[in-house]
């Protein structure tokens, strides 16, 4: 029994389903204003992302957003959802990158440039093996032709390495090459 004037609030934990995924799509809306904006940055359908904004604003008895013309506003409840939902998502955040840090693995994006040939040749067997050893590393390849990859390596640093044929890498004695291969060609006539 509780003091005169006391609140109980009784939460039923079956009913407490909130999940990251709603509390990002929620926060998303409301930064950029708009469920449209919002669906092509997310790259989910607007109706699937109205969906979990009306099961969040169900499971929390009350509606968190105001539809005008103009986009959305959060209601009273909305802002104070977004504030804790900020603070939630920046948490698990931190905490993923602690884990991964005390894993010792390697995290982030990785973009290896490939001419298209070796792309078919090497890419599938790359990436499964990225997935298998590496999982919080995000694998980008890019095909190009080598003299533009190699040039890239050299005078940006969006691309962390390349799978070139040798010459260029010999043209530049800046850049450090290592030979994974010999390739045989054949000219073949009838």
């Amino acid at each position: 029994m509780g003091a005169k004037g006391s609140t109980f609030v009784v939460l039923d934990q079956a009913r407490m389903i909130m999940e990251n995924r709603q509390l990002l799509y929620f926060t998303r809306i409301v930064e950029l204003g708009s469920f449209t904006k919002a669906a092509a940055e997310l790259r989910i359908a607007q109706p699937s992302l109205g969906q979990q904004v009306r099961n969040l604003e169900d499971e929390l008895g009350t509606a968190l957003l105001v539809r005008h013309s103009r986009g959305v506003k959060p209601t009273e409840a909305g802002a104070v959802l977004f504030q804790h939902a900020s603070r939630i998502l920046e948490d698990v955040r931190q905490a993923k990158e602690a884990v991964l840090a005390l894993s010792n693995q390697p995290a982030g994006n990785v973009t290896i440039g490939m001419t298209p040939g070796i792309s078919d040749l090497f890419a599938a067997k790359i990436v499964e093996s990225c997935n298998r050893d590496c999982p919080a590393i995000r694998l980008n390849i890019e095909q190009d032709l080598s003299v533009r990859l190699v040039g890239r390596i050299s005078l940006d640093d969006t691309l962390a390495f390349a799978l070139v044929s040798g010459m260029e890498c010999e043209a530049l004695q800046t850049l450090i090459s290592m030979p994974l291969a010999i390739e045989q060609l054949y000219l073949v006539g009838g």
